[in-house]
């Protein structure tokens, strides 16, 4: 999946590219190119689950602390192996 992304045949969702751009240590800005980029929506402040990811993003957290974070505020996890 992710070798089709980086090749430019898929594009990935969201959440995945949310996902991404923690892994690249994007900062607000580039994760709002990188998520128009893939097509989908940007990160929307007004949006509960949204702000508490802009928030991490700003203080510099990982993804996985942000999971926790998100799981923490009764919000849905970036990261879900059930699906």
């Amino acid at each position: 999946m992710s070798y089709d992304i980086f090749k430019g045949k898929s594009m990935p969702g969201r959440d995945n590219a949310i996902m991404l751009a923690f892994g690249l240590r994007c900062n607000v800005r580039e994760t709002q190119r990188l998520l128009r980029l893939a097509g989908v929506s940007e990160l929307w402040p007004k949006r509960r689950r949204d702000a508490i990811i802009i928030w991490c993003i700003k203080h510099g957290m990982t993804r996985v602390e942000t999971d926790d974070e998100l799981d923490r505020l009764g919000e849905r996890t970036l990261f879900n192996p059930d699906s």
